[in-house]
């Protein structure tokens, strides 16, 4: 079931991409560089912690979470992000704040000291993009929290990784910045249906 809308068309996304068979794309994906810019803008620490989670749990149920096709469209497109957090008075669950982030003109570049932001009162992300929990048929806004508890799986409590889901959170924001590219629909110009016949079918 989708963490955000409920549905029960929900589909297992990785929090860190990553391709069992795409060797060539791992490479990129985890290439020394990305860390070595990532340590620019972060702490190295923490840097060093997100490499050694994306290193460990790439290819395990650590790294998934349960989306529905809108849900994971939108988030591969960076149009919202989620928030890690740990409540102190229950360690064996995982807040995720919903944020929204604004729409962003497609460029070729971005100035390394713009800040990534989000849409803290935003009921849509860009190109009006919408997302509705289905228990109730309201649009998911900004700053809702969606709680994740731990389930067991051979008797121990699992949930997805806290440092990949707050690598997430930073890589999320800082796709936006270099801009969508939103679905445009021009009901003017829409496509002309064109009707193909099957000869056998006039017999």
């Amino acid at each position: 079931m989708c963490i955000l809308t409920g549905s029960v068309l929900g589909q297992p996304v990785q929090i860190f991409p990553w391709s069992s068979r795409e060797a060539e794309y791992n490479s990129q994906i985890l290439h020394p560089l990305l860390w070595t810019i990532l340590e620019q803008f972060w702490d190295a620490a923490k840097v060093e912690k997100w490499k050694m989670a994306a290193e460990l749990h790439k290819d395990s149920v650590d790294n998934l979470l349960c989306l529905s096709p809108d849900a994971h469209a939108a988030w591969a497109n960076a149009y919202y992000a989620m928030k890690p957090s740990t409540p102190e008075e229950c360690k064996d669950v995982i807040d995720l704040a919903f944020f929204w982030l604004p729409e962003v003109p497609n460029r070729d570049y971005v100035d390394a000291a713009e800040m990534p932001t989000v849409n803290p009162l935003g009921d849509c992300g860009p190109g009006r993009t919408a997302l509705f929990a289905l228990n109730t048929f309201e649009p998911i806004l900004s700053e809702e929290t969606y709680r994740l508890s731990g389930s067991c799986i051979h008797n121990t409590p699992w949930l997805p990784s806290y440092d990949l889901l707050g690598l997430q959170w930073y890589l999320q924001r800082v796709a936006a910045l270099s801009g969508s590219t939103p679905p445009i629909v021009d009901c003017e110009k829409a496509p002309e249906i064109v009707p193909v016949y099957d000869s056998e079918m006039e017999d």
